[in-house]
């Protein structure tokens, strides 16, 4: 069977940990009179790691093989955010983008039930194509369902109009930040995995 990417890893067992952070595209300069500048640059986006939890030989094999498939960095991968609960209302309704070549941190959104406040809460997590945002600022729709929405990382691959906004399991398309995963296998038959990941860049 040919392999096509994006690839779903394995649905068993659930990680032990994950951390999932935004890297921001940003130097410091330093000025003659020594007061700091910060520089900022298109390409903020998600890193994390994946910790699994002690797995036997079947789930080993399972592993491996998706993860190998990956063809190290070259593949691409699913990875829903490990903490999506809408604290706002929006998970009652579907959104959609309003309008393409959106670029930057304001994504204009529509369909929403209208005139509605705390749709969405601060700390929110969507899916937007194939990448995953936080909501920076609860928003509410005006009397066209209609809501912008304060995002981060920053939009700097524009989706396209009418791109629907996934609420209830936002996930993004990732790669592997190396291009090699180390499984320990222990003394008492089980195996150790952990391994970094990098949000795709189109």
């Amino acid at each position: 069977m040919t392999i096509s990417y994006p690839l779903m890893l394995p649905s068993a067992p659930a990680a032990q940990s994950f951390r999932l952070s935004i890297i921001r595209a940003q130097s410091v300069l330093a000025s003659i009179n020594g007061r700091q500048q910060i520089q900022r640059r298109p390409g903020d986006h998600w890193e994390g790691v994946m910790t699994m939890p002690p797995i036997n030989d079947a789930q080993k094999a399972e592993w491996e093989g998706t993860l190998t498939a990956l063809n190290g960095m070259v593949g691409t991968f699913t990875l829903p955010h490990p903490s999506p609960a809408m604290r706002g209302s929006a998970a009652h309704g579907v959104g959609v983008v309003q309008g393409g070549g959106q670029l930057g941190s304001m994504l204009a959104t529509a369909g929403w039930p209208i005139s509605t406040a705390g749709l969405f809460k601060r700390g929110d997590i969507i899916q937007v194509g194939n990448r995953l945002k936080i909501v920076l600022a609860d928003a509410g729709s005006n009397l066209s369902g209609v809501v912008s929405l304060h995002v981060a990382p920053e939009i700097f691959a524009p989706p396209s109009d009418l791109t629907p906004i996934g609420i209830l399991a936002p996930a993004g398309e990732f790669r592997l930040k190396e291009p090699k995963v180390d499984i320990q296998s222990n003394a008492n038959g089980t195996h150790s995995l952990s391994f970094a990941v990098t949000e795709v860049m189109l």
